[in-house]
């Protein structure tokens, strides 16, 4: 027995969720909040639990995609499924209970609060208002039109005209969109930093706010300087015992642009110094509070701080971050509120250059680093210190100073310093989620919403392409190497079946050498199987080149012919094959929308680690680990012990307190 179903009208599709998502009981409750008999509410929760045996459900569950876009495909498999063992008078009649039962979800999502979310935000208001990216792009215009289908978000300043243009196009009240496109997907997938208004403060104070001018620097330190500046410019120096020094033109200053520069260095450097550690309920002007306030007096500042580590490191963490701590921020805002009529700053990078902490690291280590540097030519300077060194140790003073400042230096070349977040960081924080997998099946159900239907045909293409990679690897973390050879009908075969097979010999991978290799024969599931199909059939014959090479994914343009290799006595014939996609070009597909979609550029070879993960965290075994990644058994060992180490780490912080709770 077969139905069709036609509902007439298609209802608007509800809002996602936000925090407690809707469930199942709840939306029967919604369905019998007037007044119903007994019977009927037994019918018709006999009727959901129905339902839901049929989906693998339960009443606790929240609703799935089954209430939502697809509605009608389920009731109508499920229609179908229940008439082979009931009347049709009974399915027609739970097929009207469950329709009742999808209008009481649509009226009870409805209430819930917008995203929280930009992207989501837009999305769902050109849901509910039926746009498609065509209307956006014509009516508010391209860039607006990159927001919707989230390949950009909006950053500077000048977006906030556009941001209140499209806020009314969509129909939302001023300044929805401009509180919420600080928290874009890169905060929501990974949680970075939650606190986005401390977020913005960090990024819109003002530079020259933390640069402490020339009449705020005591007599004491100038005249200092001065010598220092003196010093750097005299070709030959006299050592404590009397011999004569000279250095060599590059260690000499000769222009004044290089003393602008380190007294720029110097600016900040005490500035940060001065910066203020606590609100200050005294001054109620914060600018003049941030540039002469609650931090050291400059009265106590000295030149022996350029290379003493505890100065010197917690500045460098500033030039990295420009972060404060929360009373700052508090601060700030209590000002802003009480002068409201003040123009906002305007908005700089989060960090300086690493140029400046380059020049920043060589003015202090040339100040101990030879024999002729300024502190070891100038003992003097040891009364400054609390206490004093005395003449005799001034020397082992200025080595041990030496070492730190050496140290430092090549953890900041190395972007190694406390307080960083490094790509590999948050990558971290990825792999210690439950399921980190299941944010590239995320990532694939945006992609596959994405795909941009007014765009060019090789546009789409690319895209498609794209899509088909990413779940691809998903399905099985190959090498970008290998991804990039592969060969349609030679390794990626077509089954008389339909299926679609991966057979890869054992010697061409990496690590075949090692003997760790072995062939590669997998039969490839329907999902990916699909995406395989459309890109064979539809998508690929868009490209140039596709009849011109067997390469199953090939490039957009064409890559110009590479050069025999250099070889003395080269005889042979050079293979090349310009259409086929280049391992740089897989690395920037991946960069491209994982950094649009999850705001962090994730490369292929972090997917294997992600899987292999993923593996360990559901119970699989090294071996297993090994299959996956086709990798030795050392590897296969490593992530699984790094993974159960981490989930005994848990386990004991667990049972710590639970007996802190007990005591």
């Amino acid at each position: 027995m077969s139905f069709d179903v036609k509902e007439g009208s298609r209802p608007a599709e509800p809002r996602q969720p936000v925090g407690e998502p809707v469930l199942y009981e709840q939306v029967l409750a919604e369905f019998h909040r007037g007044q119903v008999s007994e019977v009927v509410a037994k019918v018709d929760k006999s009727t959901l639990v129905a339902w839901l045996n049929y989906i693998g459900g339960a009443l606790i569950m929240p609703v799935g995609p089954e209430f939502n876009s697809g509605f009608e495909t389920t009731l109508h498999n499920f229609m179908n499924d229940a008439g082979q063992h009931r009347s049709l008078k009974t399915v027609t009649n739970m097929a009207s209970r469950l329709k009742g039962l999808r209008k009481a979800y649509l009226s009870l999502a409805a209430v819930q609060p917008l995203p929280t979310c930009f992207l989501e935000t837009v999305q769902e208001c050109m849901r509910l208002k039926g746009l498609t990216l065509s209307d956006v792009k014509r009516d508010v215009g391209p860039l607006a039109y990159d927001w919707a289908r989230g390949h950009r978000f909006p950053r500077k300043r000048d977006s906030i005209p556009l941001i209140h243009k499209f806020e009314t196009y969509l129909g939302l009240s001023q300044d929805t969109l401009h509180d919420k496109f600080w928290n874009t997907k890169k905060i929501k997938v990974f949680e970075l930093n939650t606190d986005i208004p401390y977020r913005r403060y960090l990024s819109q104070v003002r530079k020259e706010k933390f640069c402490l001018p020339k009449d705020a620097f005591p007599a004491s330190l100038l005249e200092s300087i001065n010598i220092l500046f003196a010093h750097k410019t005299v070709q030959d120096h006299i050592l404590p015992s009397g011999e004569v020094v000279s250095l060599k033109k590059s260690q000499v200053w000769s222009s004044s642009q290089t003393a602008d520069k380190q007294w720029l260095s110097l600016s900040r450097f005490y500035g940060f110094l001065a910066l203020p550690k606590k609100p200050s309920n005294s001054n109620p002007n914060w600018l003049e509070s941030l540039r002469y306030g609650e931090g050291l007096d400059p009265s106590s500042f000295r030149l022996t701080m350029l290379v003493q580590i505890a100065y010197v490191f917690e500045f460098m963490k500033y030039a990295q971050l420009r972060c404060f701590d929360k009373e700052h921020y508090l601060a700030f805002e209590e000002f802003q509120q009480k002068n409201s009529t003040m123009p906002s700053p305007t908005m700089l990078r989060k960090s300086l250059p690493q140029s400046f902490s380059t020049t920043f690291l060589g003015l202090c280590n040339n100040l101990l680093n030879s024999k002729t540097s300024f502190f070891r030519l100038h003992p003097e300077f040891a009364q400054e210190l609390n206490p004093p060194v005395s003449p005799e140790q001034w020397d082992s003073w200025c080595d041990a100073r030496q070492k730190e400042l050496a140290s430092l230096t090549k953890a900041a070349r190395l972007k190694e310093q406390t307080g960083k977040r490094s790509n590999k960081e948050v990558l971290g924080r990825l792999l210690r989620q439950k399921n980190p997998a299941a944010i590239y099946h995320q990532l694939i159900a945006s992609m596959k919403r994405d795909l941009p239907p007014d765009a060019t045909p090789v546009t789409q293409a690319v895209h498609w392409r794209s899509l088909t990679i990413v779940a691809f690897m998903l399905f099985d973390p190959l090498r970008a190497k290998n991804i990039c050879l592969l060969d349609l009908g030679k390794h990626l075969i077509k089954e008389p079946s339909g299926k679609w097979r991966l057979k890869i010999a054992r010697s061409e991978f990496k690590n075949a050498i090692y003997e760790h290799a072995e062939e590669r024969d997998r039969l490839i599931p329907d999902d990916i199987g699909e995406l395989l199909d459309k890109w064979v059939n539809v998508y690929r014959p868009l490209c140039n080149g596709h009849d011109k090479t067997n390469a199953f994914f090939i490039n957009r343009l064409i890559r110009a012919p590479r050069k025999p290799p250099a070889r003395r006595n080269w005889t042979g014939t050079y293979l090349y094959d310009p259409w086929r996609m280049s391992e740089v070009n897989l690395y920037r597909c991946f960069s491209l929308h994982t950094k649009a979609y999850l705001g962090l550029s994730v490369g292929p070879h972090a997917l294997r680690t992600l899987m292999a993960t993923t593996i360990a965290k559901i119970g699989g075994t090294p071996s297993q680990i090994k299959a996956i990644l086709n990798d030795s058994e050392a590897v296969a060992n490593s992530i699984y012990k790094d993974v159960h180490n981490i989930d005994e780490m848990d386990a004991l912080e667990s049972l710590y307190e639970k007996s802190k709770n007990v005591s």
